[in-house]
């Protein structure tokens, strides 16, 4: 079984994805975190194999998220998709220069579109 942690701080949104993975990524631990702040804590209690980083949240940006993941040793090397609707090309070469595993245009697919590419990822 694989673990998944989703970052956002849209609490509806957490729960849809919750839903879809439940049926469309079985193989997959689903986890949520609402609180930016709190989120080197979180990865360390569950150890996901995968984050899923909304990079617009209200008190932290999903990109002070990831450099502060990127900053701590035994977190660092956790991969990470970048959850996003800003497809800009220096939003991407930010997220690239931080070693982000993929990129995903929220707006283009729905939930179980990405519950199917994340098993894709984990190679399940």
């Amino acid at each position: 079984m694989k673990k998944l942690l989703y970052i956002d701080d849209d609490k509806e949104q957490l729960e849809l994805y919750k839903m879809s993975f439940a049926i469309n990524a079985p193989n997959v631990e689903f986890y949520t975190e609402s609180n930016p702040a709190k989120v080197v804590e979180r990865i360390r209690e569950i150890k996901p194999d995968i984050i899923l980083l909304d990079l617009i949240m209200t008190d932290i940006s999903g990109f002070d998220v990831l450099k502060t993941i990127r900053k701590e040793e035994d977190i660092k090397d956790v991969l990470v998709v970048a959850f996003t609707n800003s497809m800009l090309t220096r939003v991407i070469a930010e997220l690239n220069s931080l070693g982000v595993t993929e990129i995903w245009e929220k707006i283009v697919g729905t939930p179980k579109k990405f519950a199917l590419k994340i098993n894709k990822v984990l190679g399940l």
